[in-house]
C-alpha cells in the first residue's frame, strides 16, 4: 500500500525495458578505467541488434530505438548492457539501469514486486530512483 503512489511513475532499475516508440532513458555506470564504453542492445530473444560507443560518463543517455540509418525498431522488450573496455579487453559488462513506467505493485511471499510496462517484474528493493512523468 505504501508503494501505491509509485504506479504511473518511472523507476530506475537494472532490468530490460519495454520500447513503445518513445525514447528510453538509460543510466550507464561504466568502469572508471575504461578507455571505450559501448551500449549493447539485445532483443527479447537475446539477439544483439545494436552496439554503439557511448560517453565514458554516468550521465543519462536517451535511446531513440532506431537503427543506424534512422528506421524505427519495432515495439518490444529490449535489454541494455554497458560494456567497458580497457586496452581492447572487456573489464565490465553489466545490465544498464533504465527508467521504466510502473504499472502495478504486488506483494508476494512478503516481498514487494513492481510490474513495469511490458510485463517486466522487478523487486521493489532493486529500484535505485523514482521520478514523476
Amino acid at each position: 500500500a505504501q508503494m501505491a503512489d509509485w504506479v504511473g511513475k518511472e523507476a530506475r532499475v537494472a532490468a530490460p525495458a519495454y520500447f513503445s516508440g518513445s525514447p528510453i532513458t538509460i543510466a550507464p555506470t561504466p568502469a572508471s578505467v575504461a578507455d571505450k564504453v559501448e551500449l549493447v542492445v539485445t532483443d527479447d530473444q537475446g539477439a544483439e541488434i545494436q552496439r554503439t560507443v557511448i560517453p565514458k560518463t554516468a550521465d543519462p543517455i536517451e535511446w531513440a530505438g532506431t537503427t543506424t540509418d534512422g528506421a524505427p525498431l519495432p515495439p518490444g522488450v529490449y535489454q541494455f548492457n554497458v560494456v567497458s573496455s580497457s586496452n581492447g579487453e572487456v573489464v565490465l559488462d553489466e545490465v544498464a539501469s533504465v527508467y521504466a513506467r510502473v504499472q502495478e505493485v504486488r506483494s508476494e511471499n512478503g516481498e514487494s514486486f513492481l510490474m513495469l510496462q511490458g510485463g517486466i517484474p522487478v523487486l521493489a528493493s532493486s529500484v535505485t530512483a523514482l521520478r514523476g512523468t
